[in-house]
């Protein structure tokens, strides 16, 4: 009926550093992290950006603190 033919007009561009071969189907711990060993350790990642926020956090604290006092003080 109908005479179609399918032309390649240009080879896929992966961008991987090996040419021949494509990206992986998933990712390497998978799509809910369910394939990945855990130690029970935190990620150095969670770590990194607790202890900035704790410290400013506490610089916060302190900051309150000082305010309460002078304003009790000066009262």
């Amino acid at each position: 009926m109908f005479n179609q033919t399918v032309v390649q007009v240009d080879d896929l561009l992966w961008f991987t550093n090996d040419v021949e071969t494509m990206p992986p189907d998933g990712p390497l711990c998978g799509f809910q992290n369910d394939e990945c060993k855990t130690d029970g350790k935190l990620p150095p990642e969670m770590v990194a950006a607790v202890i900035p926020l704790l410290a400013v956090l506490v610089m916060t604290a302190v900051l309150v603190y000082a305010v309460v006092k002078l304003r009790s003080v000066s009262a």
